[in-house]
């Protein structure tokens, strides 16, 4: 009976792979599902905004909020980060407004963490807002579909006067983690793992019969699609060692 010794080892200098989840800016002149109010630019901002704003932004009346569903799940070890472009309009003061990322189900919208941010005194000026989440290993979150809320930070329950005007919003996800690998039992004499993948992430599986020279090649290269993948490898002689990568790209 042939046995193999096998080490697994994910590298530690695994690159930040940053990925937007959602993006939108309204130039377009479209809600995309966002926007509680499409405005013009031209006719309800400050002139001195115009080429910063282009030519829509969205708007929220006072009280109302907004929720946006994808369909993304929370991964394990990945930060996520919510930001967009906060300012007052010309003809009303600018409302406060606030920022959630969390989950729905069902219709409840799950908060995770939330930040208002105070009303914009200037028509002059843009402000950048953003929050983020860190999903750990056995957090609730962690599995379900990513939502995010806007929601007008003004109490008064007044829809005609002030509200928070925004531009450019942006969910990014970055991680720098692989994730766990899990080993599976040798299959003809072969080695099998697994791990999950992110989409168009690249991985290289790399393999050395000996720690004490770093003669590691490039066994495999596996793009990404989302889903876990499995690897069978064929070990070349008594003892191998493995290591996944995932290079900058």
């Amino acid at each position: 009976v042939t046995t193999h010794d096998v080490i697994l080892h994910i590298a530690q200098d695994v690159p930040t792979i940053e990925t937007v989840l959602y993006s939108h800016d309204f130039e377009d002149g479209t809600t995309d599902g966002m926007a509680i109010e499409l405005l013009v630019s031209t006719n309800v901002a400050d002139p001195a905004l115009w080429p910063t704003i282009s030519n829509y932004f969205g708007n929220i009346y006072a009280d109302v909020s907004y929720t946006k569903t994808l369909t993304d799940t929370f991964a394990e070890g990945t930060t996520y980060t919510l930001s967009l472009d906060h300012f007052r309009r010309n003809t009303t003061a600018g409302d406060a407004l606030m920022l959630e990322i969390g989950y729905d189900v069902g219709g409840t919208f799950t908060a995770l963490v939330s930040q208002t941010f105070s009303a914009v005194n200037s028509i002059t000026e843009i402000y950048a807002r953003s929050i983020e989440w860190e999903a750990t290993a056995g957090g609730a979150e962690v599995g379900q579909v990513v939502a995010f809320r806007l929601t007008d930070g003004d109490d008064t329950g007044d829809i005609t006067g002030n509200q928070a005007a925004y531009d450019n919003i942006v969910l990014m996800a970055s991680s720098t983690t692989l994730g766990d690998i899990t080993l599976g039992a040798m299959v003809d004499g072969d080695m099998v793992f697994s791990w999950s993948t992110s989409l168009g992430r690249v991985y290289n599986i790399l393999t050395n019969a000996d720690l004490m020279t770093p003669n590691w090649g490039v066994a495999e290269t596996i793009v990404g699609d989302g889903n876990p993948v499995w690897v069978t490898n064929a070990p070349a002689g008594p003892q191998l060692f493995y290591m996944v990568v995932s290079p900058e790209t």
